[in-house]
């Protein structure tokens, strides 16, 4: 045992009261903040002596058990919870929303220039990251949950609160008025599935990005990638025949324990190279074999768009070369080894139950409105939200809007509504 682990497992066993807990197990993990910065995170199962004899399954922590994750290197705390919300510590808390922001405060070295208190209700407290009291992205939350006897029941800290004197003060000047021109073309068609009918309904929506305050240029993030952080490709993979070969899929959604040694060095995260030409060259030909194994009759369909680190893999992510208009769009997730280039894994969205749903319903119908009529129709509805977005190639946080939209228009019938109305 490292004795700068012990000293931690002892600091934080009387920092939060555990005094009738034992350390049951722990382990070493690492993950990347919004600024690709290396954490490494100290991970604690603390289980009840009391209840300790009576645990058959040692995979399953029994009630009471105190999950604590702490980072090495500042000691702060990520994430405190007290499995089936019942606690043996002794940490208590008057429930005042008074006492609990400045223990958070306290134990985060965040202040109230950050945050803005987005919930409080039932002993339940969450605050968002926020400037000026304008919201982040990527966003920052922490949660704090106690129970009626003012015993810690949840403590988490997820994505990170930028000072305020890390954005650049501006006013905020984007206005619904002087961006119809990307909202028009952040405007289309989809075909969206109702699961009750049971057929394929047209409709218009607007599809979310961000917008600079400053320039009008544009952010977009692909379900959570930031376009900063990928590599892109735009490789149009063909081949002239099949190849013979298995694919052996292995699981990928593991904890990577870290060594202590690694941990107290403070080695960056693999995450956080860039990939560099040589490991494109070597991606494209492991994707292009890969493809011609278990996709030989696809030659020609397929675009590798682009590459991107993950969970200490590289994630290589392919498009069909003719995108259609489904809000279940095709797409393949081919998970490669960063040492070996190997085939880990991968994810073909059609192989989802809800595609062989749809492939059933019935046809969608005929397109009676346009675009143009559409936006006419839409444009009373969309908003231009301000937020201070973190754009990965300028590492800085930029002042934007979120242009979004809850509304959408039927391309049948021309009626306006709301997406949460539609029947999925």
């Amino acid at each position: 045992m490292d004795q700068r682990l012990k000293d931690l497992e002892d600091w934080i066993k009387e920092k939060l009261g555990l005094d009738q807990y034992y350390l049951k197990r722990s382990s070493i993990s690492r993950k990347l903040n919004t600024y690709q910065q290396t954490k490494y995170i100290y991970c604690m199962e603390w289980f009840p002596v009391n209840i300790a004899e009576h645990v058959e399954d040692e995979d399953l922590n029994p009630e009471g058990t105190a999950s604590v994750e702490v980072d090495i290197h500042t000691k702060k705390i990520e994430s405190l919870i007290f499995v089936g919300k019942t606690s043996f510590a002794n940490i208590r808390f008057e429930p005042h929303t008074e006492n609990i922001i400045d223990w958070v405060e306290k134990e985060t070295g965040i202040n109230h220039d950050q945050y803005r208190l987005s919930k409080q209700d039932d002993n339940n407290w969450q605050l968002k990251a926020s400037i000026n009291n304008i919201s982040v992205f990527p966003s920052g939350q922490i949660d704090v949950n106690l129970n009626e006897e003012g015993q810690l029941l949840l403590f988490s800290v997820f994505g990170d609160f930028p000072k305020r004197d890390s954005v650049k003060q501006e006013v905020f000047n984007l206005s619904k008025e002087n961006i119809q021109d990307i909202a028009y073309n952040q405007l289309h068609l989809i075909e969206f599935p109702d699961f009750q009918k049971e057929k394929i309904q047209q409709v218009y929506g607007m599809e979310e990005i961000f917008i600079v305050n400053k320039n009008r240029a544009t952010l977009s993030y692909d379900i959570g990638v930031p376009e900063g952080l990928q590599s892109r490709m735009d490789h149009l993979l063909r081949w002239d025949s099949g190849l013979d070969g298995v694919i052996n899929r292995q699981p990928v959604f593991v904890d990577r324990q870290v060594s202590a040694e690694v941990a107290y060095a403070n080695e960056p995260s693999p995450d956080a190279k860039p990939i560099t030409e040589e490991e494109k060259g070597k991606c494209i030909d492991v994707v292009e074999t890969f493809m011609r194994i278990e996709y030989a009759d696809d030659s020609g369909q397929w675009l590798l768009d682009h590459l991107y680190r993950d969970m200490e893999m590289i994630q290589a992510v392919l498009r069909p070369v003719k995108e259609d208009k489904k809000i279940l769009r095709k797409k393949l997730v081919i998970m490669i080894c960063r040492e070996t280039y190997e085939v880990l894994n991968y994810i073909d969205t059609t192989g989802f139950s809800a595609f062989d749903m749809i492939g059933k319903f019935d046809p969608k119908g005929v397109r009676e409105i346009e675009k143009s009529e559409a936006f006419e129709r839409i444009k009373a509805y969309f908003e231009v939200k301000p937020y201070y977005v973190y754009d990965y190639e300028e590492k800085e946080y930029l002042l934007c809007g979120m242009l979004d939209c809850d509304y959408y228009v039927h391309a049948e019938t021309g009626e306006v509504g709301l997406l949460d109305d539609l029947h999925c």
